[in-house]
């Protein structure tokens, strides 16, 4: 073979190679396009997941559990303003007055009558009796608790609550007034309701217990 001949075939190997070099670049750089094309949709999907589940969870749906009732005499959840500033308000129809680390809320309003009396016929006496808890939970503000007591006959108003909080409980003291001659209680456990004002928040976990705060 002569020389010219060789170089020829050189030549031809040479451009051979080049169209294989060129086109493994274009193979490698549709494979690196199809990958990123891959990968940016899965990220994609998972964003779009995440921003599904995120408001899902955040507002709850049809399906949220609602929130566990409160257990006797123990604060249960409600809405509470998270103000530590937020000034507890006396019940309207009741003023306060402070002995020391006791509390106490007396009814301001009339006396209890019984409406069903006939004219000229005197009214029922009333009767006031020491109430039990029934329930407890956080009040409206840190510093306050409302507390559900039971019922004795109807009409029936809360007369006078002392509190005092201990390392153990916050230990109140109610008595309410009633006519006994007055309509049966739909339920025993269906009685008054009033938010007592505290000096600070009611720690966690502290239960609130009926009992005589002139002991503590």
């Amino acid at each position: 073979m002569s020389d010219i001949e060789e170089l020829m075939v050189s030549l031809d190997l040479d451009a051979a190679l080049a169209r294989v070099y060129r086109r493994h670049g274009e193979l490698v750089r549709r494979a690196v396009k199809r990958r990123r094309g891959v990968i940016g949709g899965c990220v994609a999907g998972v964003a779009a997941a995440v921003l599904i589940i995120v408001p899902i969870a955040t507002r709850g749906g049809p399906g949220r559990k609602a929130p566990a009732p409160a257990l006797a005499g123990r604060p249960g959840p409600t809405t509470t303003s998270s103000d530590p500033n937020a000034e507890p308000l006396v019940p309207v129809g009741f003023v306060q007055s402070v002995d020391g680390a006791i509390l106490t809320l007396t009814s301001t309003t009339p006396p209890l009558h019984d409406a069903s009396s006939a004219p000229g016929v005197a009214a029922s006496s009333t009767a006031t009796e020491r109430a039990r808890i029934v329930s407890s939970s956080h009040g409206p503000v840190l510093r306050s608790v409302t507390v559900h007591f039971n019922c004795f006959r109807l009409p029936e108003k809360i007369h006078e609550v002392s509190y005092v909080l201990t390392p153990d409980a916050l230990v109140v003291s109610a008595s309410i007034s009633y006519i006994p001659d007055g309509s049966a209680c739909p339920s025993p456990n269906d009685g008054p309701v009033i938010t007592l004002p505290l000096t600070a928040p009611l720690p966690v976990g502290t239960p609130v217990v009926a009992g005589s705060v002139l002991s503590h």
